[in-house]
């Protein structure tokens, strides 16, 4: 019953969203955002690659620097705990064929947001290699995912779509920002 209250209510939301979307305000602000995507697509995908370089060479680097190699047994493992996430059949065990090459940082790489704040108050980020890799790969992650939905929001063109993509990256933020200042 949980599940069929959670579902109407998700439905009724996006009703919600796409009669609002269909006011003249939206419609109107809809209109002077498609009117300045010419300048504004090409600029978020520049960000949306930059973002994701940077993510993908700050996690390289770390791999490089602090890796160690998996064995067949740890591949094979994390093999099927991703065919476990995927849709289909699951399975306990994966065989992989043929040769296999990988990487594992143990202890995993983690921070939270006060251990940034923290550095940052103190200046450790420019002293620390380390925690200043954690801030490349946070900014990287942020201007990935921020600047891809804002890709999405130039691509579509209903006004609905719009608010929906729009209120995606606006909440994305606040909580960001949110949870950086409770830190």
């Amino acid at each position: 019953m949980k599940t069929v209250l959670k579902w109407v209510k998700a439905v009724g939301v996006i009703f919600v969203v796409i009669l609002v979307g269909e006011l003249h305000a939206v419609k109107a602000a809809a209109r002077v955002v498609d009117e300045q995507r010419p300048w504004l697509l090409p600029l978020s995908l520049g960000v949306t690659g930059l973002g994701f370089i940077i993510l993908i060479w700050g996690w390289t680097r770390i791999g490089l620097r602090m890796g160690k190699p998996m064995t067949r047994e740890e591949m094979e493992q994390l093999a099927a705990q991703t065919q476990i996430l995927g849709p289909g059949k699951n399975f306990s065990k994966a065989r992989l064929w043929g040769k296999t090459a990988g990487v594992k940082v143990d202890p995993p790489v983690e921070w939270t947001f006060g251990e940034m704040k923290a550095a940052w108050r103190n200046g450790a980020w420019r002293r620390d290699p380390d925690m200043r890799q954690k801030y490349i790969i946070t900014a990287g992650g942020i201007l990935f995912l921020l600047s891809g939905f804002s890709v999405l929001f130039l691509l579509f063109e209903p006004p609905s779509v719009k608010l929906i993509l729009g209120g995606t990256v606006l909440y994305a933020a606040v909580r960001l920002v949110r949870g950086f200042r409770r830190a």
